[in-house]
């Protein structure tokens, strides 16, 4: 892969997860719920996780550190979203 498609997926990546950082600190202001935010960041990086994931299996002979470094924390930050949103379910239950 060549820089230029390396910079642009990166881009891309990178402006994803931006994007949804400020989607998550601002969408109570347009009255999004708190759990459609979590519920949109899970679903996300789970996709961008299960993605990589496989990626790295397919390539695994010729994997960098740097790589599974990566699908290490994205597999963290998406299940740290799945105990966000349990805990969410668990609170509006007893709140109800």
């Amino acid at each position: 892969m060549d820089s230029t498609a390396k910079v642009a997926l990166r881009a891309m990546i990178g402006g994803g997860e931006i994007g949804l950082g400020l989607f998550m600190l601002v969408g109570g202001s347009f009255n999004v719920s708190l759990w459609s935010r979590l519920m949109l960041a899970t679903f996300g990086f789970g996709s961008l996780f299960i993605a990589r994931t496989c990626s790295v299996l397919l390539d695994w002979p010729t994997i960098t550190e740097a790589l599974i470094r990566e699908v290490v924390i994205e597999g963290l930050i998406f299940f740290c979203l799945l105990f966000g949103v349990l805990l969410t379910a668990l609170g509006d239950r007893n709140a109800h």
